[in-house]
């Protein structure tokens, strides 16, 4: 948007969004794909998968977690969001998205260095799938610690976040959080 209108173009919230949506739904097919390969399945498996376990309570929760995540991303409204307290301010749920997307690029960057240390090669296969697993592993542990740390749980940061998602200065900060921490992440060669 800046260099856009460095060069005298203006686009509007409306442009913004569609191309946030095509970045984010080409993201999302890309990382499926990974998923696939990796896992040696493809779509048709999950969908079957996901009808034979459809009455599995973990599944459940599993599968609301993701349609929370996101239709928090999407921008899509919940039908029940849950009230959002007076001590969680746009500038806290700033501060707790930060600290979150900041301990996941040092957790990585540790990861990458011990794993680099070891003389794997960044470039091989091995390399890759132990950085992944133990990101995988150590998201949730840190996500857990931040929520605990600061009183809150997915359900109301995500509220939060649709809340104050119509705010140019929480849109522009969360922009900026999320770049620096695509561009951490990039610099060491991981994709989430």
């Amino acid at each position: 948007r800046q260099s856009a209108q460095a060069s005298g173009k203006q686009i509007t919230n409306a442009e913004m969004e569609q191309y946030l949506m095509s970045q984010f739904r080409s993201a999302m097919s890309a990382v499926e794909e990974q998923v696939y390969q990796e896992l040696h399945t493809n779509e048709e498996e999950v969908r079957a998968a996901t009808e034979f376990y459809k009455d599995d309570e973990d599944f459940k929760r599993t599968l609301n977690k993701l349609k929370t995540l996101f239709k928090a991303v999407t921008g899509q409204q919940q039908t029940e969001l849950v009230e959002v307290p007076e001590h969680l301010t746009m500038k806290k749920t700033l501060d707790i998205m930060s600290e979150i997307m900041v301990g996941i690029n040092e957790q990585v960057e540790r990861i990458h260095e011990e794993l680099t240390g070891k003389g794997l090669s960044p470039e091989s296969d091995d390399f890759k799938k132990e950085l992944q697993e133990r990101y995988m592993e150590g998201v949730g542990v840190l996500r857990t610690s931040v929520h605990e740390k600061h009183e809150v749980n997915e359900d109301l940061l995500h509220a939060a976040v649709i809340k104050y998602q119509q705010d140019e200065e929480f849109q522009r900060t969360l922009l900026e959080i999320s770049n620096k921490h695509r561009a951490r992440l990039e610099k060491v060669g991981f994709q989430q």
